[in-house]
């Protein structure tokens, strides 16, 4: 319970001598405002958003050999955050943030976006980062193969997407790529060198040799990445299977 604070003030009369009287006054101390935390919405949750994109899956023979490439990624000290293996994927759009009606809206249409192009190849092209390996912030697998075909699946689906007033958010150029981890921080000179090390080992050669083999593209996804404090999850939300 608040507790009033009686004070005694001397009570003068303007123009009298001091009557000597006194008067009694309460003042109540202010209520302490209360401060909640809001936690963020379970994506499980009916109305929740979905955060989405589009991309491309690899084949099992291409993931082993990255699963291998992290096992010896993750076996070193750098302050990277390694990907899962069951995560890596080609990125072609990310849309971000979608009110859930519109989310499921774009996932029934979807099947179709991809309905009138052809399958085509790609395959593994070494290893890199993002801006440069001089200041890795992304580390990634690159590929090669038939760039002009997935180039044009690129354009198709950014097309698609923007029948739905839908507009990937992309400020740079479409660059293929299989992210490995993200940088935690700025590395330092000394971990620089442990990282080009790492990925001109022989073993990591090994395996970037062994994703050179073509892999055989069918279908674009739309994927739904669920943020927690393990990382992100994807889960596919819809295909778009291409023409045969």
């Amino acid at each position: 319970t608040l507790r009033s604070e009686i004070r005694r003030c001397h009570l003068l009369s303007p123009g009298h001598a001091n009557t000597g009287r006194f008067l009694y006054f309460a003042i109540m101390p202010r209520e302490r405002t209360k401060f909640t935390k809001s936690r963020p919405q379970s994506p499980d949750a009916p109305d929740a958003s979905w955060r989405l994109f589009t991309g491309i899956a690899i084949d099992d023979a291409f993931r082993t050999s990255i699963e291998s490439i992290l096992a010896l990624c993750a076996a070193s000290d750098l302050p990277i955050r390694w990907i899962s293996a069951n995560a890596a994927h080609l990125t072609l759009q990310f849309i971000g943030e979608v009110p859930v009606e519109r989310a499921e809206l774009l996932r029934m249409a979807f099947p179709t976006a991809a309905a009138e192009l052809h399958p085509f190849s790609l395959r593994g092209d070494g290893a890199g980062a993002f801006p440069n390996l001089r200041k890795p912030q992304i580390i990634w697998i690159g590929l090669r193969g038939d760039l002009n075909p997935l180039n044009r699946t690129h354009l198709a689906i950014g097309k698609f997407l923007a029948r739905y007033d839908l507009v990937a958010d992309e400020e740079r150029e479409f660059r293929p790529h299989i992210t490995l981890g993200r940088a935690r921080r700025p590395l330092e000179s000394p971990e620089i060198n442990q990282l080009q090390a790492l990925m001109r080992s022989d073993e990591v050669r090994a395996h970037l040799t062994a994703i050179e083999a073509p892999m055989q593209i069918t279908a674009v996804h739309l994927y739904r990445s669920i943020l927690s404090r393990d990382g992100a999850r994807y889960e596919v939300v819809a295909t778009s299977r291409f023409r045969k």
